[in-house]
């Protein structure tokens, strides 16, 4: 079931309380517009999500598009200064 937030702007794909997981599934920007970065840093931001989970293509206009998203979420949680308060982020490509 998708979350909707303010001005019913939808922040994830599905949502399991359970298992406190959040999901979002992306279409071609994922990549190029920061689609799927903002959607983990949503993620991170949200109180009850500790993994997400993201599904994004592998490849977009002809260039890689998962693998750079999950090198940036690796560097990301290793800069000085920025917490992600999550356990786990899956970046699945399709």
């Amino acid at each position: 079931m998708p979350v909707v937030g303010a001005n019913d702007s939808v922040y994830f794909d599905a949502f399991c309380a359970g298992a406190a997981a959040a999901l979002t599934l992306h279409a071609g920007r994922a990549w190029t517009n920061h689609e799927a970065i903002m959607s983990a840093l949503r993620m991170a931001a949200a109180n009850d999500v500790r993994v997400g989970i993201l599904v994004v293509p592998d490849r977009y206009k002809g260039t890689p598009a998962a693998e750079p998203i999950e090198d940036f979420l690796r560097r990301l949680a290793t800069w000085r200064g920025v917490v992600l308060q999550l356990d786990a982020v899956l970046v699945l490509g399709y």
